[in-house]
């Protein structure tokens, strides 16, 4: 009976092992597909990041010309405050990617592989960077429709 109970407990023993292994080799698949992916990630947010730039800089070139004519109201200045917290976290992440090299050649590869591997450690922290940037262009969004009624 003792024996028997001794079996069950190494074999539950060996299944939650295997299990650790398994969660083990998954994490380390996403992580390599993530260091993988990392070059291409960079580069999309890169462009995606210019064209809110340029957005913004054209509402702010906006506000500028309707101030004199004195056209600003309330929702207005709702656009231009919603736009400070869009311009910092996008500005933020640039200065965050702006690090990573994607040159070829012998020296650049080497920079590249560890500029991947950085960017897959990180990848959580960039979310966050998104997220807080998709929370203040809901912002910006809510003032400009503020400003069309």
């Amino acid at each position: 009976m003792a024996e028997a109970l001794g079996a069950a407990g190494s074999i539950a023993g060996l299944i939650g092992l295997a299990g650790q292994i398994a969660q083990g080799v998954l994490f380390l698949h996403g992580f390599f597909n993530d260091i993988r992916d990392a070059p291409d990630e960079i580069r999309d947010l890169r462009v995606e990041l210019d064209q809110y730039q340029r957005l913004y800089e054209g509402l702010e070139k906006l506000s500028q010309r309707f101030e004199p004519l004195g056209l600003t109201n309330n929702a207005f200045e709702d656009v231009q405050a919603a736009l400070v917290p869009c311009k910092a976290w996008t500005d933020k992440l640039v200065r965050k990617i702006s690090k990573y090299t994607l040159k070829d050649g012998p020296e650049g590869r080497r920079r590249r592989l560890w500029s991947q591997v950085s960017v897959a450690i990180r990848k959580q922290r960039y979310r966050e960077y998104l997220a807080a940037l998709e929370r203040a262009k809901s912002t910006l969004l809510a003032a400009q429709t503020s400003l069309n009624t």
